[in-house]
């Protein structure tokens, strides 16, 4: 069916077009570039057989089977694609079709989707508590990253920066948490959304994150943006995917009417024709009519039964298949509905796991707050100027490795090499808090307003 076929390549088309809106984004706006590490899927429309994850070896090429080896690093998600497109439109392949039949058919340029399922990890060295490879989970900052990596680690015995790296790691490692908060309670905002139980408008998606999460306004707003962006993306595939198959059950619908009307045809021939053979046999009886009259009407009632046959059964196989998308339909508004609700128990247990780990986090804060300190050093810095923790970012750029001193929001890519040093106790200047200084570090801040967001979700 030509119109099937379209349809088919408008879905893959949007579909390509979501999933290569997933890389990061670099500095200045640049799109992110694929590199050794990153894990490829390809998917061609309609031909399952064919679908495979590869991943970018170190010479910065994959292996397809049926289109050899290409050189993909350096890429952007864009380029990868129709790279990808390129190599594997116009080959011939046997697939499996619906209903276990074996087809031939020339892939279309079109037909092919590819996306990146997962990025090449960061790496965290230097003094750290656990320097090594970490995955990335975009997006990331470099506090995320140190986070992961077990937070600074002491390599002088003073006792002031013990404490204040005490106070810096704990710090870290709590804003990590409500980051993780925040970006739970913008995903429930989004399942609730697909669900239709909560407002898809950009507005809600901010209002979803708790106001006393003391976050800076540019993360709040990257992390709204974030849900928002997933939210579009996730309705308009699933509405894809739906319109396709309506639009397959509509053809059926067409198709029914159609040999229907042809079934009744037929139908009307048999008769006549069976009429005429009985008529015909009374008659040779009487000897009026010759025996090869009989028989080409004996012929004739034997073709037309058998046209009548063939498009019942042409009829009866229509109606299987708009069954079959009529079932099939149902089950995928189902299958969503369950998976949000699934992913909706799961987000909101996360959320409550990271209220926890932030007020441990606010404990040890507290704790490390009241060592009482043997000398004050000056206030803490980012360590662009020397004195603070020097945190360099080393990426390979395609003119070669760049290095970034940069503070703790940085946000880091696949791939990236972070270093952390930690410098003598004077240059550094790490300020040391005193027991009594809070500012955002009170109880109500801890807690975040754990019992009305709990009202808010029993709503």
């Amino acid at each position: 069916m030509n119109l099937s076929r379209i349809t088919a390549r408008t879905v893959a088309i949007a579909l390509g077009a979501l999933l290569s809106v997933a890389a990061p984004a670099t500095l200045a706006g640049a799109e992110y570039r694929t590199g050794p590490g990153d894990v490829i899927e390809i998917n061609v429309f309609s031909m399952p057989d064919l679908e495979r994850r590869v991943r970018i070896e170190t010479d910065g090429t994959i292996a397809i089977p049926i289109a050899g080896t290409l050189s993909v690093a350096g890429l952007t998600v864009a380029e990868l694609r129709r790279r990808i497109q390129s190599a594997l439109s116009g080959q011939v392949v046997t697939f499996t079709a619906t209903g276990g039949r074996e087809r031939a058919a020339a892939i279309g340029v079109d037909d092919v989707i590819v996306s990146i399922a997962s990025y090449r990890p960061i790496y965290v060295k230097g003094d750290v508590t656990q320097p090594g490879e970490y995955s990335y989970r975009g997006p990331m900052s470099i506090r995320e990253a140190i986070a992961l990596a077990g937070g600074y680690i002491s390599l002088r015995n003073d006792t002031n920066v013990s404490v204040a790296f005490s106070a810096l790691d704990a710090s870290a490692e709590r804003e990590a948490h409500w980051q993780t908060i925040a970006r739970q309670r913008a995903r429930i905002w989004r399942i609730k959304a697909e669900l239709g139980k909560a407002s898809p408008k950009p507005a809600a998606a901010k209002s979803a994150i708790p106001s006393e999460l003391p976050l800076q306004p540019a993360i709040r707003d990257r992390i709204a943006a974030q849900a928002v962006t997933q939210l579009e993306n996730r309705n308009a595939r699933f509405e894809r995917e739906r319109t396709a198959i309506k639009n397959f059950i509509e053809q059926l619908d067409e198709e029914i009417a159609i040999v229907e009307q042809q079934v009744a045809v037929e139908e009307k021939s048999y008769e006549a024709d069976s009429t005429d053979l009985e008529s015909l046999r009374n008659l040779r009886s009487e000897g009026i009519v010759t025996s090869k009259r009989l028989s080409d009407a004996r012929r004739a009632t034997l073709f037309s039964s058998t046209r009548l046959l063939q498009a019942q059964a042409r009829l009866s196989e229509a109606k299987r298949q708009r069954a079959e998308r009529q079932l099939q339909l149902h089950k995928l508004e189902a299958d969503r509905k369950s998976d949000l609700y699934d992913e909706l128990e799961q987000a909101m247990a996360e959320e409550a796991a990271a209220r926890i780990e932030a007020r441990a986090a606010t404990r040890k804060l507290r704790l490390a707050r009241s060592v009482p300190p043997q000398r004050s050093f000056g206030p803490s810095s980012n360590g662009r100027d020397g004195t603070g923790p020097k945190l360099i970012v080393h990426r390979r750029m395609p003119d070669g490795i760049q290095r970034y001193v940069e503070n703790e929001d940085f946000e880091v890519l696949p791939g990236d090499v972070i270093e952390v040093r930690l410098g003598d106790p004077g240059p550094m200047g790490i300020g040391v808090l005193r027991t009594g200084e809070h500012s955002r570090d009170d109880d109500s801040v801890a807690d975040l307003g754990l019992t009305h967001l709990q009202r808010e979700d029993a709503r």
